[in-house]
């Protein structure tokens, strides 16, 4: 885009501008490469939880439920999965949905658990800090 504006007798004012390639534009962020987002419906309860243990330990709710995950997976693994079925909740009854960042790998055993187990990704996060969020 260019543009040419007579400023004066003897002064001419040319500006010009472009756009970068294509593949400039973009934003790549490869520190976020590895990592997807999960929504999850968590308790009033369980979401102050979340922020106490994030506040405690001055990182992230994202880190903390990416630890709580590991733990859970390697519990799984161990013992299998748990009989009883978590409480299904909707956001109706008093969930707030919140977007957290996990490893694409464990965002993919999640997928893999909720398709061997029947249950919501929800759910097993629910489980998870159940069983692993100590306080």
């Amino acid at each position: 885009m260019s543009y040419r504006q007579q400023a004066g007798k003897n002064v001419v004012l040319h500006l010009k501008a472009e756009l970068p390639p294509f593949h400039r534009l973009r934003r790549k962020n490869a520190s976020r490469a590895n990592y997807a987002n999960i929504y999850v419906g968590l308790s009033a309860q369980w979401a102050k939880k979340l922020e106490k243990e994030a506040e405690k330990r001055k990182i992230t709710e994202s880190e903390v439920l990416r630890e709580v995950l590991e733990k859970y997976f390697a519990y799984i693994e161990k013992n299998g999965f748990s009989k009883k079925v978590c409480t299904k909740f909707s956001v109706g009854k008093g969930l707030k949905t919140k977007s957290r960042t996990v490893r694409r790998d464990q965002e993919s055993r999640l997928r893999k658990m909720t398709e061997k187990s029947g249950r919501h990704i929800s759910e097993l996060v629910r489980e998870a800090l159940n069983g692993f969020l100590t306080l």
